[in-house]
């Protein structure tokens, strides 16, 4: 934008004092006005650094509480891609080596029903899940006793077979498994349906580790 002054010099002509000034003044009034303006734009430009900076603060919070340890953030497809990829060790607990007996010299179920053993008194306390060495043997107690016998829990869908005592014998059988436990921290055994005689069960617990 271009600006005047008031008065107009005409060369060979005299210039009276007042115009002269006064045409002084107009240039200075208008130096001024652009200095305010100057300062104008720069007290704005550093009103909107800070809302800026203030936009990128709060930017980098809300990342952070997307970024939180709980991983709440990841979709299903993202918590295989970092359960594939990180050290197990870190992420499992390290495994306790504990005995601790839950069955003594207990009659076995009979067919199609099925024993609870709780493991609130060994596994620490809370909701978290636990992988569980069980051992387990049965006790044949006369010839004629047979029968099949499973692990269950509260998180799987299918049992795992401990040990089986044949027709026509006595004698022990067993073995050792791992069962997933969750916050209910129980385990079932059962018999199946061709289960017969007197069998006794004999349970303990070996280790333990912490998955989740």
């Amino acid at each position: 934008m271009t600006y005047g002054v008031p008065y107009s010099f005409v060369p060979g002509t005299k210039a009276r004092a007042d115009e002269v000034n006064a045409n002084f003044i107009e240039v200075l009034n208008k130096i001024e006005e652009t200095n305010t303006r100057i300062d104008e734009a720069n007290t704005q430009n550093n009103a909107n650094k800070e809302e800026i900076e203030q936009v990128e603060q709060n930017l980098k919070t809300e990342l952070a509480k997307k970024a939180g340890l709980d991983l709440a953030n990841l979709n299903t497809a993202g918590k295989a891609v970092l359960n594939n990829k990180a050290n197990a060790a870190d992420i499992d607990g390290k495994w306790i080596y504990k005995t601790f007996t839950l069955l003594g010299s207990v009659a076995g179920p009979v067919s199609g029903k099925y024993v609870t053993v709780s493991l609130a008194s060994y596994l620490p306390s809370g909701s978290s899940v636990y992988d569980v060495i069980l051992r387990a043997d049965i006790e044949a107690k006369a010839k004629g006793s047979y029968g099949l016998y499973a692990f269950g829990s509260d998180l799987m869908n299918n049992w795992f077979t401990f040990g089986r005592v044949e027709n026509g014998r006595a004698y022990y059988a067993g073995n050792t498994v791992r069962v997933p436990v969750n916050s209910t921290k129980k385990v079932y055994i059962k018999s199946n349906n061709s289960t017969v005689g007197s069998n006794m069960l004999y349970v303990a617990a070996i280790g333990y580790r912490k998955v989740r």
